[in-house]
């Protein structure tokens, strides 16, 4: 998988204007983990129960494409960027609250997602 994040990222693959604005994949596959686990950050106790991780087992595989993506696009400490990056993205859309989930920017958003998912060969589970 690896080896297939990193060539769509040096190819270019990026997030689409009208939702993410021109910036590194790196970037959107973190807005992609900061959305999907939105309600885990809400509700942890809930988010704790959930048998195999649900949304955050999906959310690790984004990060897990992100941090491959930043060592493509050559930042130095991958791990730490992307860390950092989530913790500012995290906060950004939590800052929208549990109502932004049923809003059609989050639906975009997750349509989005699952397509760049799917490009760079993200597992999402089933």
């Amino acid at each position: 998988m690896f080896r297939a994040v990193v060539f769509a990222c040096l190819a270019g693959l990026s997030a689409e204007p009208a939702l993410a604005g021109q910036r590194a994949t790196s970037e959107s596959l973190v807005d992609c983990a900061a959305l999907l686990t939105i309600p885990a950050r809400a509700y942890p106790d809930r988010a704790a129960a959930q048998p195999g991780g649900g949304l955050s087992a999906v959310a690790e595989a984004f990060l897990d494409g992100a941090e491959g993506c930043a060592a493509a696009e050559g930042h130095a400490a991958p791990d730490a960027h992307i860390a950092a990056l989530f913790q500012r993205k995290a906060a950004l859309w939590d800052g929208r609250g549990m109502g932004f989930t049923v809003t059609e920017d989050f639906r975009d958003w997750m349509v989005y997602c699952r397509d760049l998912a799917g490009r760079l060969d993200i597992p999402l589970g089933r």
